[in-house]
């Protein structure tokens, strides 16, 4: 039997790539544990004529809400919370009894979506994330009823960590990234490193680079 070929996933990507959505992408395919092929298009910012490679180190945006709960789930099985908690047990600021960790966690709580609102918020500090849930926030239906997506469910999932543990930032890094060996994952831009792939905007004039904002309240 002869070697793979991974041509039409090649150009799977290369169409993509073609439809102008990303000024630089990098892919890979993985087997028995072992990256067998990968290749790259574009480049890593608009002013470095430079492919990114597997060794790149992307944002992943809210990706990390899969750590926030996963570490909520961890301080679940450690007896530190229960998933059908009240919120407010653990963030007093949030003011409604009626939202529940799980509900949260699942999207349910009747918040509404926030996008792009809430992607500005990810360096907001903890004091002035306090601040803006003692203000109070604007629900859309009552909790269990359906999804909405919401990033600002995920930031007081990541306030409910932080109060039970000093840090949501510090408790994922350590508790889940270290122990997988997940050594290129990390909250901060500045820790990268040269092999951070720059953030665009897509302009009329075409692809700006976004400079990256540093890690807060809403990171989780």
């Amino acid at each position: 039997m002869g070697e793979p070929s991974y041509t039409a996933i090649d150009e799977l990507f290369a169409q993509r790539f073609a439809e102008g959505l990303t000024p630089g992408l990098v892919w890979g395919v993985v087997g028995d544990g072992a990256l067998v092929h990968h290749g790259a298009l574009g480049s890593v910012a608009t002013d470095r004529d430079e492919l990114p490679t597997v060794n790149s180190t992307f944002r992943i945006a809210s990706m990390s809400k899969s750590f926030t709960a996963a570490a909520i789930l961890l301080l679940r099985d450690r007896g530190r919370l229960r998933l059908d908690d009240p919120a407010v047990r653990y963030v007093p600021e949030l003011g409604d009894p009626a939202i529940t960790i799980r509900s949260l966690l699942t999207m349910s709580a009747g918040l509404l979506t926030d996008d792009p609102w809430g992607d500005r918020q990810e360096s907001l500090g903890y004091d002035a994330f306090g601040r803006l849930l003692t203000g109070g926030i604007t629900v859309g239906r009552a909790p269990g009823i359906g999804f909405e997506y919401s990033n600002l469910g995920y930031a007081v999932l990541g306030r409910v960590i932080a109060n039970l543990t000093g840090s949501n930032l510090t408790f994922v890094e350590r508790e889940l990234l270290s122990p997988l060996g997940m050594r290129s994952t990390c909250y901060a831009a500045s820790e990268v490193g040269p092999q951070l792939v720059a953030g665009h905007v897509k302009r009329e004039s075409g692809w700006e680079v976004l400079d990256p904002v540093p890690p807060g309240a809403w990171s989780c």
